[in-house]
């Protein structure tokens, strides 16, 4: 319980003593109130004292500040309630003298409340008791305020008109109102000082170039300068709560909010750069810092940034850097003075010309000049610049070793600003290399860098002269192409390296051997491929007869020279040519026709055997273009695809059908089903057989597939030929892998026919090749066995599930001793080495009663079914 009991006066009430307390207490609460609401100093403690005295009902209250002075003078600041005068005229003072040893005074030196609850007894108010007592003031208490570093800055003094007024209760009272009047005080000077700062801050943002602004949590601007608003061409009313993906396209929005979040989150500047068209069109650069806001809890309330054009600044760097590296280009530049002195040059010019710089510097061209002339030309050429602003030309420069050597210079005048001539710059460019390229590269477009004939393209240019003179005199030329026989065999078993002394001697040959008959007529000899050359004649004789016969005998010739024995790598090798003669008159024939003519006569001295020649025939190029048509064909049968497996039953001794052999038919849209024999040479010698091989295993494979688990046909046997270019690809295990892969065939029901000459070609890559399909599980045929050269040796190292016996040995059984001897050791053979056999081409129960009688266990032929489309093959089986 509160004790209210007067500390001056026993005689007081308790009631009175309570009533008094609630008044403090009310005035206190007033006084609260006007602290949260205060906007400054002044207002705020003129009111403090008015509710003092108002509410509190006491006699005079005032706050006074502690000067800094030499009289260290209390400056009264605000009063209120019955003052007459007095405050004005105390005087008072903190200084430890007579005026300062009041109640003020003291709470300011010692930072204590002081009171005194009768001025008119209490020794200590002897200097103000007349002034006090005239007026009526007996008691009074002096609170020192306090700043946050507790140094005393100012006094709030109370008066009462009663003696011993102030109690315990109302000195504590009005201790903490003290407290809380000092603490408003430095919260408004925060205030004050801090809205000074931003009205500076603000008054320097109004007037910086910069763009600034500021943003809350949520990315919403709180403030910006008139540059920003320039920038967006709207007010600053307008931006003021809007976020960025309200005023800029949203790529830019989200690339501006990544770095607010950025900055807030890692609470340091961040930078980048930004590039922005602006509403003109213009393209700006922008350098952006953005810096987190805080509170003073430290939270992050938001994000000030500032954003700088360096559009020009990354331009003048640009140019510098583009005028530094343009310097130091492979091209030499000089900067020549208008005295025509040289005042600096690149490292290009001297890496170009050998000098170092302290030898060029101070020194004119015209010094450096290879002669005479070209310092006339020097002189003429500063002339020309001086007079039309520019020269460019080729100049004979020297270098420091005394080579001259072919530049490609360049020289322009630098103009002042009073537009007088100031510099000039010159760039010099070596044109040796480039002249000793362009020789080089002329001989590489029109010569064998082997050889040192011409080539195809030199060689076309001259026949073309030669025909545009033909059709002018009227006279014959001629062509012999030459191809080199079995090239191809001696690069790959002796090297490539022997191959080129081989082409090198033959072209020393066919030009010894031509050249006295060019000599006379006109001529050349050329290389137009790997291994063939190509003569021409000219001026042969304007008589078709005595051309040709002219011709005829120069192709002897050669023929004769290149067959002759060649010392190769210490070795003597041998090298026979095949040549395709064409006589040809100006205007009857082009170029590229002579040539495809020459071609054809060519393969036809191939195909006579080699070692020969052959003049053109026309017959040959039709059969030629009917040759070219059908590969066409095939090539669109293969795009479209235009082709259908027919299949073969196999049948056991009992007769049952327990597999069939998948056969290739083309089904031409035209022609109808076209059979094998007709295309697959073809196929083979183009190479197309690989695409079509692909598709026969595909879909063999498929049909496998479609078998399993059928019945009748599920444990069925399928076999499919391949051909040696198929077999003979680097990844043909993996390609049929892939295809059982993809299909889901059984690999153990599927059998691949090979032919002898198949396996013959390599033997060690084939037993490798088949060994790893064996593990997989599929089998292996030997097709057309017999035919070929039938060996026990490669026979029994090949991994073989079957032999087929050729058609040839069952044609005529029973009747020809000779086949059934070959047929009856076949089967034997097969028996000896574990092999199932199955004999091919059975058409007659003669021919099947030999060969089962004989132990052959499996048969294929028309006596048991025709390749058959696949649907009359599954509805005979039926």
């Amino acid at each position: 319980m509160l004790d209210f009991k007067a500390e001056g006066t026993k005689s007081e009430s308790a009631e009175a003593a309570l009533a008094r307390l609630n008044r403090e207490f009310a005035a206190i609460s007033s006084c609260h109130q006007t602290l949260m609401r205060a906007v400054d100093e002044p207002t705020l403690l003129a009111e403090i004292c008015r509710i003092v005295c108002d509410e509190a009902g006491y006699r005079l209250a005032w706050v006074g500040y502690a000067e800094q002075d030499a009289g260290k003078t209390v400056r009264p600041v605000a009063r209120a309630g019955d003052d007459s005068g007095f405050v004005d005229s105390a005087a008072i003072t903190w200084a430890d003298a007579e005026r300062g040893r009041g109640p003020a005074g003291v709470a300011i030196r010692s930072g204590k409340t002081f009171w005194v609850q009768d001025a008119g007894t209490d020794p200590r108010a002897a200097p103000w008791r007349p002034e006090a007592l005239a007026r009526g003031f007996r008691g009074l208490v002096a609170l020192p305020l306090k700043d946050e570093a507790g140094d005393v800055f100012g006094v709030f003094s109370i008066y009462s008109g009663e003696p011993n007024r102030f109690t315990a209760d109302e000195i504590r009272l009005l201790e903490e109102l003290a407290a809380d009047l000092a603490f408003g005080v430095l919260i408004l000077r925060q205030r004050a000082a801090r809205a000074r700062a931003e009205a500076q801050l603000l008054a320097f943002v109004q007037t910086i170039p910069d763009i600034v602004w500021s943003k809350d949590i949520q990315g919403r601007y709180t403030r910006c300068n008139p540059t920003l608003e320039r920038l967006l061409g709207r007010p600053e009313k307008d931006i003021v709560g809007k976020t960025d993906f309200e005023l800029a396209p949203r790529e830019l929005a989200e690339a501006y909010r990544a770095g607010d979040q950025l900055a807030i989150e890692t609470g340091a500047i961040h930078s980048s750069e930004f590039e922005t068209v602006l509403p003109d069109g213009q393209v700006v650069l922008f350098e952006v810092r953005k810096a987190p806001l805080r509170d003073a809890a430290g939270r992050a309330t938001g994000v000030i940034g500032v954003a700088r054009d360096i559009s020009e600044r990354r331009r003048d760097a640009e140019r510098q850097r583009i005028a530094a590296t343009a310097f130091e280009a492979q091209e030499g530049i000089l900067i020549i003075n208008v005295d025509r002195t040289i005042l600096r040059v690149n490292r290009a010019y001297l890496e170009m010309t050998g000098y170092d710089a302290d030898e060029i510097v101070g020194r004119t061209l015209a010094q450096l000049a290879a002669s005479a002339s070209a310092e006339r030309r020097f002189t003429e050429m500063l002339d020309t610049v001086a007079r039309d602003g520019a020269w460019r030309g080729e100049y004979p420069a020297r270098r420091k070793s005394g080579e001259v050597f072919p530049a490609w210079v360049t020289v322009a005048k630098v103009i002042g600003a009073g537009g007088e001539i100031t510099h000039y710059v010159a760039t010099m460019t070596d044109l040796a290399e480039r002249k000793r390229a362009e020789r080089e590269i002329e001989a590489l477009a029109n010569y064998d860098r082997l050889t040192g004939l011409p080539n195809r393209a030199l060689f076309i240019d001259r026949l073309q002269q030669a025909l545009v003179a033909s059709q002018s005199n009227g006279r014959k030329g001629a062509l012999l192409l030459i191809d080199l026989d079995n090239f191809k065999l001696l690069n790959d078993t002796s090297g490539h390296e022997v191959g080129d002394q081989l082409l090198v001697e033959v072209s020393r040959r066919l030009v010894a051997c031509v050249g006295a008959l060019a000599a006379r007529n006109g001529g050349a000899a050329a290389r137009v491929g790997g291994d063939e050359f190509i003569v021409l004649l000219e001026n042969l004789s304007d008589d078709p007869g005595e051309a040709a016969k002219l011709a005829g005998e120069a192709g002897e010739r050669v023929l004769a020279s290149l067959a002759a024995p060649y010392m190769l790598a210490r070795r003597v090798a041998h090298s026979s040519p095949s040549i395709g003669v064409v006589v040809f008159t100006g205007g009857a024939a082009n170029s590229d026709e002579l040539l495809k003519q020459a071609d054809i006569a060519m393969y036809e001295a191939k195909a006579a055997g080699r070692n020969t020649l052959r003049f053109f025939d026309p017959n040959a190029q039709t059969a030629l273009a009917a040759r070219s048509e059908a590969e066409a064909a095939l090539r669109l049968a293969i795009r479209d695809d235009h082709f259908v497996l027919y299949y073969q039953p196999l049948v056991d001794s009992d007769g049952q059908w327990n597999g069939a052999e998948a056969l290739l038919r083309w089904a031409d849209p035209e022609r109808g089903i076209i059979a094998p024999g007709d295309f697959i040479p073809l196929a083979e010698e183009t190479g197309l057989i690989l695409p079509i091989g692909r598709w026969v295993l595909r879909k063999a494979c498929e049909q496998l597939r479609a078998w399993t688990g059928a019945r009748r046909m599920g444990d069925f046997h399928l076999s499919v030929n391949v051909s040696a270019r198929q077999f003979n690809q680097p990844d043909f295990v993996a390609e049929v892998d892939e295809i059982l892969r993809a299909t889901g065939a059984p690999a153990d029901r599927l059998t691949l026919e090979l032919t002898e000459s198949v396996v013959l070609d390599d033997l060690e890559g084939a037993v490798e090749k088949m060994a790893a399909l064996k593990t997989r599980g599929v089998g292996f045929a030997l097709d057309d066995f017999g035919t070929g050269y039938s060996s026990l040796a490669y026979v029994a190292r090949l991994p073989l599930d079957q032999l087929k016996i050729d058609r040839c040995f069952v044609r005529n059984l029973p009747t020809a001793a000779n086949d059934a001897a070959i047929a009856h050791t076949i089967i034997t053979l097969a028996e000896s080495l574990g092999l199932g056999v199955v004999a091919e081409g059975v058409e007659t129960e003669a021919q099947r009663l030999f060969l089962e009688r004989h132990g052959c266990p499996s048969f294929q032929g028309f006596l048991f079914g025709k390749p058959m489309p696949i649907e009359e093959f599954e509805a005979r089986l039926v």
